[in-house]
């Protein structure tokens, strides 16, 4: 059976026609009871970068799944059409485009729901650090992910990150016109229940930096301005949230914890950590569920190139009160 999860939650649809050959199953209307809803964190890599920061992985309600299905597109433009025709009324090509994007919208924020996918990375960050309310110091983590839906349950991915996994400090990175606001509002909500301070950096458009760099002409025109709108995203909400050190963790997620989370995550990874850009695109791979030059899942290749031309000199160097006294 053809797995069903999302098509773009963090950039846009893609636009190449795929032909799928499946059956499409029945509509579900309940969370799958076998590995779907078992959230734990089961990938080595985000263990070992977990036990770094001395954090226990069992005690992480999340987990770091990831599927693309390009399918959902074309189910959408589907759709838009059925309807258009029930209306019996033309519509423009402007007017389809936008109602296929409504479309496209609910089935992904569907498919989040049954699926519970939630694409969870984490990396300590090196030579940086916080001190908690004790003053004992820790080893500073960057949580990322995909918009989690099940916000307002105790046993939450997010509410187990903002209790074991100490986050203190919540960025949003998506903006886009999908139904998902409600679940990053009561993100801030429970933010603000628990103590934890919260960032929207999509609900300032005069930051927006992804859509400057979409295609291969908009990079070359806009990749200055975009590294340095990314610098001052990492600089002032990241690496120093609301201008203080940090006082825990950071979490960062955009829709589906692909592009937007990817291309940030990509250039702390290079920048701070100091990692080989083949380690990095890797990583970047994992997260966008790429398999196989044919089925590339949401590889983009200017996400790598933004990530690998990156200047570095744009992030603000540790001071000495969120710089690691020993090791790093």
């Amino acid at each position: 059976m053809t797995l069903l999860l999302f098509a773009a939650a963090c950039g846009h649809p893609p636009t190449k026609k795929v032909v799928s050959a499946t059956t499409r199953p029945a509509t579900p209307m309940a969370r799958p009871t076998s590995r779907a809803t078992q959230n734990h964190v089961t990938d080595p890599l985000t263990i070992a970068e977990l036990r770094k920061g001395g954090l226990h992985a069992e005690r992480i309600r999340c987990n770091g799944r990831v599927l693309w299905v390009p399918q959902l597109h074309r189910l959408a433009k589907e759709a838009a059409a059925e309807l258009a025709r029930r209306e019996r009324r033309p519509l423009s090509k402007a007017q389809h485009k936008k109602n296929t994007r409504v479309v496209l919208g609910y089935l992904v924020r569907l498919v989040f729901q049954v699926m519970d996918t939630q694409n969870l990375g984490a990396m300590q960050l090196r030579g940086r650090s916080y001190k908690d309310a004790r003053g004992q110091e820790h080893p500073l983590l960057i949580f990322r992910s995909g918009v989690t839906t099940d916000v307002t349950r105790k046993a939450s991915c997010l509410h187990s990150l903002l209790t074991a996994g100490r986050v203190r400090h919540v960025v949003n990175l998506y903006g886009g016109t999908f139904p998902l606001h409600e679940f990053i509002r009561a993100e801030r909500q429970l933010c603000e229940k628990l103590g934890a301070t919260h960032h929207d950096d999509a609900a300032d458009k005069r930051v927006e930096w992804r859509k400057l760099i979409k295609t291969e002409a908009s990079y070359e025109k806009n990749r200055l301005l975009a590294m340095k709108r990314v610098a001052k995203l990492i600089n002032q909400h990241i690496l120093r949230p609301h201008g203080k050190p940090p006082r825990g963790n950071i979490y960062i997620h955009c829709g589906g914890g692909m592009h937007r989370s990817g291309m940030v995550f990509g250039v702390l990874r290079r920048c701070i950590n100091g990692a080989e850009m083949s380690r990095v695109e890797r990583e970047y791979k994992r997260h966008v569920a790429y398999r196989s030059p044919q089925r590339p899942g949401g590889y983009e290749a200017l996400n790598v190139r933004f990530i690998r031309e990156f200047d570095c000199k744009l992030l603000t160097p540790p001071s000495p009160a969120t710089c690691r006294s020993v090791g790093g």
